[in-house]
């Protein structure tokens, strides 16, 4: 049933027209200034004639967007005007011209505490106006792919609008979830969620009215999350509730479809072949170690069991050539395939989940203890095998989620490493699927856990990519789950020390790239000025311990932290540094820091401010070495941005981040159809 029928929406005069507005003056009358629309916002008590204001400058037929008159020190004030307004009227016109603008400045303000502006947004599904509560759609959809703070957008939407007591706000809440919600978030906890979604369901009034929204949106979860996870939050619920899902929700297309992500490792600057991908719907194969682009090995022998393979693995890989371990894997993933399956044929009914769970524990140990045994003698393995390994990984962390991944991280993480540090030197793709499998883990451990366990004593004996690897996985963990406090940043910074003067440009770059987000979160994410490297004490010590390492890498470091543009997190395992090299930073300190590897010890301190050396010193800009500031792996830039050296731009505001879908790429860690580049030494 749609939401229009069951609400009865109306387009009322003043939702779709102007003239009702009593507020609106004749049209000889529109004309509102910027400065007067700024000043009255900033400065007016009275709210109806703020809300007289918006709506006659939102009329001017030539009108400027906000953003573009909007200095930044008033983008938070103005913010709070308008969301204070929005929170006090039901004016139609005024809901709608709010949201307008509210999405015109969108861009620079959802970094922002999502608390402040969220309720009310949500608050405007109760219009009677379709444009307005479209408008708030949009603008949801947007706050959700933005924002780096999932957690709490999720909990202000459930509390807000899912559990409204307005039954307008909680069904378009309801109905807005299929549009909210896609597979980037299967690793979100929407249990509650859900469960909310149960407890309208099990209310037969509500069901009565609301049926069809219920269902589209409990269906669209599903195939989200997958139906192991559906299981494991329902074991949690009251048994009532899980009764109400078996009862009324429709059971028959177990094989929930999910529609792939595009998981091509390419990007503007890697020339390195990949695998093709197909975007086009399939059944859902997001638990599935082979690539259905792939016929399946042929198992010779079908009688081969799981525990077998097992077996056969370990007696044979210290003595099997690249060509026969990679057989050997092979006929491991098809058979983990064959037994999970079976294993849920076999225990995934209601009444033997407790077999199911133990079975399953029993079976994902084994797995780990496997990776363990072939990861943990010092073979030359090669980057073929590295990634199969890796894509082993990956699946594992997937299935096991947070109750296993919490027991087991010390030894997850163990093997992570010693993927990274046995055989062939690393390259790009494996650093990209790096990062990508690091951050699926911290969706079921806190990331301060992970990043302990990872950064550690044995960091200087890393060869240079591992390094840049660690580095760009604290610099991606920083960035997406900004919402831990990170107490052991103190421990592991010193660990990044001697990175920042060495030969090589990319650990430079990394280097900075990644103190500057160390930096953020310390200020807690807000823009950093000269005053807060002073005031601020976790700032003040790191940036003393650089100056005494070096005072280029020093006044570099300052130089870059005032320009206050992060690092963002693309959707294709890179990191896209916020400092990228062209004519217009050639002779910034930053960028002129990173060009002198020619000497990489540290620079005698001196009490002046050092001589750089001039440009025609420097290594020319060519299309070949402008390269040098998009870092190897995994950073990259795909873009070109013009940084100047004047105040206003180097104290604006931290941009957004780019959606990040790096760690919730279904095929990331299912795929096995790999174009391998060579070693890089």
């Amino acid at each position: 049933m749609a939401l229009a029928s069951s609400l009865h929406r109306m387009s009322t005069s003043s939702g779709s027209s102007s003239s009702s507005n009593t507020f609106l003056l004749p049209t000889t009358d529109l004309i509102i200034s910027d400065n007067q629309l700024i000043d009255i916002l900033l400065n007016d008590q009275n709210t109806e004639y703020k809300i007289q204001t918006v709506n006659r400058w939102c009329k001017n037929t030539r009108r400027n967007r906000l953003s573009t008159i909007l200095d930044v020190s008033q983008r938070h004030d103005v913010l709070l005007s308008l969301i204070n307004i929005l929170q006090q009227t039901t004016n139609l016109e005024y809901q709608y011209n709010c949201l307008t603008l509210l999405s015109e400045i969108h861009i620079n303000i959802h970094h922002y505490d999502q608390r402040i502006y969220l309720p009310a947004i949500i608050q405007c599904f109760s219009s009677t106006s379709n444009d307005v509560q479209s408008l708030t759609v949009q603008l949801l959809t947007k706050q959700i792919h933005l924002t780096s703070d999932i957690r709490t957008f999720l909990f202000i939407y459930l509390q807000d609008g899912l559990k409204s007591s307005n039954i307008r706000i909680r069904v378009m809440a309801i109905q807005s979830l299929t549009e909210l919600l896609n597979t980037i978030h299967q690793y979100e906890n929407l249990s509650p969620i859900f469960e909310v979604l149960l407890q309208n369901l099990q209310d037969n009034t509500f069901r009565s009215t609301y049926n069809t929204i219920l269902l589209n949106s409990i269906q669209h979860i599903k195939q989200i999350i997958g139906l192991d996870s559906i299981h494991t939050y329902l074991e949690n619920y009251l048994p009532i509730l899980k009764q109400t899902y078996y009862t009324y929700v429709p059971q028959i297309n177990e094989q929930s479809q999910i529609v792939p992500l595009d998981t091509d490792l390419d990007d503007d600057d890697d020339r390195t072949p990949r695998a093709s991908q197909n975007n086009t719907s399939q059944l859902d194969n997001s638990h599935s170690l082979l690539s259905n682009r792939k016929p399946p090995l042929p198992i010779t022998n079908d009688n081969l069991d799981f525990y077998s393979i097992i077996d056969s693995l370990r007696s044979n890989w210290s003595v099997a050539d690249e060509t026969n371990r990679l057989n050997y894997l092979e006929h491991f993933k098809q058979s983990c395939e064959k037994y999970l399956q079976k294993i849920r044929t076999q225990y995934l009914s209601p009444s033997h989940e407790l077999e199911f769970h133990q079975v399953l524990h029993t079976f994902l140990t084994s797995i780990l203890d496997l990776l363990s045994y072939l990861t943990s003698s010092n073979l030359d393995i090669s980057i073929k095998i590295k990634l199969v390994l890796s894509t082993c990984l990956g699946w594992l962390i997937k299935h096991a989620q947070v109750i296993y991944c919490k027991r087991n991280f010390k030894t997850i993480c163990t093997v992570f490493k010693n993927i990274l540090r046995n055989g062939q030197s690393n390259n790009r793709q494996l650093a990209k699927l790096s990062v990508s499998l690091i951050l699926l883990l911290e969706n079921f451990v806190q990331p301060p856990l992970i990043l302990n366990e990872l950064i550690d004593d044995n960091f200087e004996s890393y060869n240079y990519r591992i390094q840049l690897e660690m580095l760009a996985i604290v610099t991606a963990t920083l960035l997406k789950y900004r919402q831990y406090q990170y107490e052991n940043l103190s421990k592991i910074s010193p660990y990044f020390l001697p990175l920042l003067i060495s030969n090589r440009r990319e650990l430079r770059h990394g280097a900075i790239e990644c103190f500057t987000v160390i930096c953020s979160y310390y200020n807690s994410y807000n823009p950093l000025t000269l005053a807060i490297f002073e005031t601020n004490q976790p700032i003040k010590h790191l940036l003393t311990s650089i100056e005494i390492l070096s005072i280029d890498a020093f006044n570099a470091l300052r130089f870059r932290l005032l320009r206050n543009v992060l690092p963002s997190l693309t959707g294709k395992g890179n990191i896209t540094p916020g400092l990228v090299c062209d004519s217009n930073t050639l002779n910034d300190p930053d960028a002129k820091f990173i060009l002198l590897v020619n000497n990489p010890t540290p620079t005698p301190r001196t009490t002046t401010a050092p001589i750089i050396e001039s440009s025609s010193s420097l290594t020319k800009i060519t299309p070949t070495n402008n390269k040098l500031l998009q870092l190897a792996m995994p950073f990259a830039a795909s873009t070109t941005k013009t940084i100047t050296n004047d105040t206003v731009m180097r104290s604006r505001e931290i941009p957004p981040l780019k959606a990040s879908d790096a760690d919730h790429d279904l095929q990331r860690f299912t795929t096995t159809n790999h174009h391998y580049e060579p070693p890089k030494n």
